[in-house]
């Protein structure tokens, strides 16, 4: 399949601008925190530059059902999942350079959260399109990425980058992954929603 249009691009770039401030609600409320997204950067990325990244992740596995089936991955870097983590614990002394990988708890927990943004994520797709939205199930994993199978069958992938800041406390990022099939798939419904 064609690599997307730019009118594609454009209204992926639209759709995930539009969907910022409800992702930033999720993600504040999980957290407790205030919490931004900055504007969405939209680039296909080849798959083996993803694979070939060796710095560990939080990387969170998703599926949505409803009205098409699609597969994601939400992931934020190790040092970003750190204080994330240490914001759910309640923690005010947080170590701006840990490099330690997360114990299973602390991926649990981010995983519980991570959870939530599924959620979130869903729910925004809902209100962009009045489409119903559903969740199915969400992995979340702490190491290097991990791709579900849906994404071997496709030499790029959709990467969306948004700059995930907690005031005072962080400046991170959030990115989502998606296969060009199901990135085209919610162009196609915002575009149709908009006609």
């Amino acid at each position: 399949m064609p690599d997307l249009s730019a009118p594609e691009i454009n209204a992926l770039q639209d759709l995930f601008t539009g969907l910022s401030a409800s992702l930033a609600l999720a993600l504040s409320e999980q957290f407790g925190q205030e919490v931004a997204l900055e504007a969405p950067d939209v680039q296909l990325t080849p798959i083996q530059e993803l694979l070939s990244e060796t710095d560990s992740a939080l990387y969170t596995v998703f599926s949505l059902i409803q009205p098409t089936a699609t597969e994601g991955v939400f992931s934020i870097p190790a040092l970003g999942a750190h204080i994330l983590s240490a914001v759910l614990a309640g923690e005010t002394d947080i170590d701006p350079d840990a490099t330690l990988p997360l114990t299973e708890a602390q991926t649990t927990r981010l995983g519980t959260a991570m959870l939530g943004l599924a959620r979130g994520f869903a729910l925004a797709l809902t209100n962009e399109s009045g489409e119903t939205w559903e969740m199915d199930s969400a992995t979340t994993s702490y190491g290097a990425l991990a791709l579900p199978p849906i994404f071997a069958m496709n030499g790029e992938s959709v990467r969306v980058r948004l700059g995930l800041t907690i005031p005072g406390v962080c400046e991170s990022e959030l990115a989502f992954l998606l296969t060009p099939e199901a990135a085209r798939a919610l162009a196609a419904h915002l575009l149709a929603s908009e006609e």
